[in-house]
C-alpha cells in the first residue's frame, strides 16, 4: 500500500475512533523536535494535532503513535497492512518515554 493511501486510511481510522483531526501549520524550531504534530488529551478529548505539510512518513508515524494500543484495532476490521503498522514490531512504543519529551 502507498504511504499516501495508509495515512488516508490511518486518518479516517482515528475519526472513526472519535480523535479530533486538526491541521496546525508548520513552525520552525518545535520544542519537541517533531515536525509532523503532537497527539494530546485536551479537556478529555483526543487531539492530532498535524502538519499537513509534514512529510508523509512522519505524519503516519505519529498517526501510528497515536493510535497504537487502541481497543479498536481488535474491535473492529483494520485493513491488514494498516493492522501491520498498529501492532507490529515496530509498533511497541515505550509511552512514558515519548511523554517525557
Amino acid at each position: 500500500m502507498e504511504d499516501g493511501r495508509k495515512l488516508a486510511e490511518l486518518l479516517s481510522l482515528a475519526e472513526a475512533w472519535g480523535v479530533e483531526l486538526r491541521a496546525i501549520p508548520a513552525t520552525d524550531g518545535a520544542p519537541n523536535g517533531r515536525s509532523a504534530g503532537a497527539f494530546v488529551c485536551l479537556k478529555g478529548r483526543d487531539v492530532l494535532f498535524m502538519d499537513p505539510t509534514a512529510p508523509v512518513a512522519d505524519q503516519i508515524a505519529l498517526v501510528v503513535e497515536a493510535l497504537q494500543g487502541r481497543e479498536e484495532i481488535e474491535k473492529c476490521f483494520v485493513k491488514p497492512a494498516i493492522r501491520d503498522l498498529l501492532t507490529g514490531p515496530s509498533a511497541s512504543v515505550d509511552r512514558t518515554a515519548n511523554a517525557a519529551r
